[in-house]
């Protein structure tokens, strides 16, 4: 026997075994004069050597077996590069997978992939690629994050953003763990825009001139959104019947419009603009989709200069006395928290609504607010329910005039071409708008 079983042999009267570990030869007395005895001893000493050999050549094979995994995964690299951190952001954007942000919101997502990105250069200048990221850096970069003082709220963005990036670019990004998914969210405290007084609307609107004014007016007779407003096109608008119909780019991809009446003061205003192509505000229109910050900025602009407290007070930055006496500006240390701007109209909106005696179900349609616990009653409001709340709310500015609805003359010609369209399949369709012109 030999190399695992080794060689017994006798010498002189006594039985020996030969047999060689790691490269050395060993002879060693199995002191019995037994042939049998002999090979029982010889069978244990083998036994743990053998098994010794038999671990070591596993881990050969399985050393030649990564070696050849990680040959493989360096040329399919080479064919196929994974994705760098630094084209992630482009891939992102072209996925057909992502959610379909507005402008703004994308502006922010972008802001939140690039301040993770230098966190990883500073902190972990090892990882390159998308797959390289891990829950333990994932969750370093949060905790940097409330270290910094963020709020829960702000927090809780990040996380989100991430973890739906993440999970957008799995297979492209060859991610086997999304290195977000486990984070546990934030406490969030509400950071809600107050609404404006009547005396605040009044300055707002009556100070701003052009575009700006129009904006204004529609924000709050209308609560809709700033990219809604400031996109709202003619074709969207009918001042023969006094309402409204848009479909929101938040809610979009339900595909659900909502109705909105026009006030006579905003239709008096909208009435008596030079329409310059599609959109009501076209140079509006134009900031907002190449520059909304901009936008934001110019009317957070004018409500500062309507003495209105924009930003949460020891927040942002503040004015105070400088060594020379003069005013300037001084950074508090703080993330500013915004509590008027836009989307405070929006809250007046259903405010002077509240106040109005507007029905909430009939608010929440208005607002383009969903809830499931609604009944089908109320999932669709008429014209002239819209036009009704309209007519309730203050005129705030100048003075209030009838509701204007469709002439007669001009609704039996729409009765008409109803009529004139009606097939089988589109019945129901013409039934609701027919309903819609006499509700």
């Amino acid at each position: 026997m030999k190399h695992r079983t080794g060689h017994i042999f006798k010498r002189g009267d006594t039985y020996w075994l030969r047999y060689t570990v790691a490269g050395e030869r060993v002879a060693q007395s199995l002191k019995t004069k037994s042939e049998r005895t002999a090979k029982t001893n010889a069978e244990k000493i083998m036994a743990p050597i053998r098994a010794a050999d038999g671990a070591e050549a596993l881990r050969a094979v399985q050393s030649r077996l990564m070696a050849a995994v990680d040959t493989a995964g360096k040329l399919n690299d080479e064919a196929h590069p994974p994705l760098s951190l630094l084209k992630a952001w482009t891939a992102y954007q072209d996925s057909e997978n992502r959610p379909q942000s507005g402008v703004v919101t994308l502006a922010g997502y972008e802001g939140h992939w690039a301040a993770f990105c230098e966190w990883l250069k500073e902190h972990q200048p090892g990882a390159q690629y998308m797959r390289d990221v891990t829950p333990e850096m994932a969750a370093a970069f949060i905790r940097q994050l409330s270290k910094k003082g963020y709020s829960g709220n702000r927090i809780n963005k990040f996380v989100r953003f991430l973890e739906t990036f993440f999970r957008v670019l799995a297979k492209t990004g060859r991610v086997t763990v999304n290195p977000f998914e486990d984070i546990t969210r934030r406490k969030q405290v509400p950071e809600s825009k107050r609404p404006f007084t009547i005396e605040e609307l009044k300055r707002i609107i009556e100070t701003a001139e052009g575009e700006l004014q129009t904006l204004f007016m529609l924000g709050t007779f209308t609560g809709l959104r700033l990219g809604d407003a400031a996109t709202l096109q003619w074709g969207e608008v009918d001042l023969a019947r006094a309402i409204i119909r848009r479909v929101p780019r938040k809610t979009a991809h339900l595909g659900k419009a909502v109705i909105i009446g026009i006030p006579a003061i905003l239709g008096e205003h909208l009435a008596g603009l030079k329409r310059k192509g599609p959109f009501v505000t076209p140079e509006t229109a134009a900031q907002y989709e190449v520059d909304a910050p901009g936008l934001s900025r110019r009317i957070q602009d004018h409500l500062i200069n309507c003495g209105i407290q924009t930003i949460k007070p020891g927040t942002g930055f503040e004015i105070v006395k400088g060594k020379d006496g003069k005013p300037e500006e001084r950074y508090t240390g703080k993330r500013a928290v915004v509590v008027a701007g836009f989307h405070s109209l929006r809250h007046t909106f259903v405010s002077l609504h509240a106040q109005a005696g507007t029905p909430q179900a009939v608010m929440m349609k208005l607002a383009g607010h969903g809830n499931p616990m609604m009944t089908e009653h109320y999932t669709h409001i008429s014209e002239a329910t819209a036009r009704s709340a309209a007519a309730a709310l203050p005129a705030i500015v100048g003075k209030a005039a009838p509701v204007k609805v469709l002439p007669p003359a001009n609704l039996a010609e729409r009765v008409k071409q109803l009529a004139g369209k009606l097939t089988p399949k589109n019945a129901g369709t013409i039934r609701k708008e027919l309903l819609a012109l006499v509700s």
